[in-house]
């Protein structure tokens, strides 16, 4: 099975985490600041991490505020 990328984006910064190869556990990988960054930079960074960690699959996050209402 190929690994997932899972993405919690902001404004500001995007989070990004990787599983394991089977899927089953997330691990950080980092967190991108995308404050000047062109949407098109944002994407070819995502696409480099996911060329490079094997990722066939990615998931992206909800955004909720503390009060879990979404954002």
């Amino acid at each position: 099975m190929a690994r997932l990328l899972g993405i919690d984006y902001g404004l500001r910064r995007i989070g990004i985490a990787v599983s394991d190869d089977r899927g089953m556990m997330a691990f950080p990988y980092g967190v991108v600041d995308v404050s000047g960054m062109t949407p098109e930079s944002v994407e070819n960074h995502i696409r480099k991490i996911c060329s490079a960690e094997g990722v066939g699959e990615i998931v992206v996050g909800v955004p909720r505020s503390l009060a879990r209402r979404e954002d």
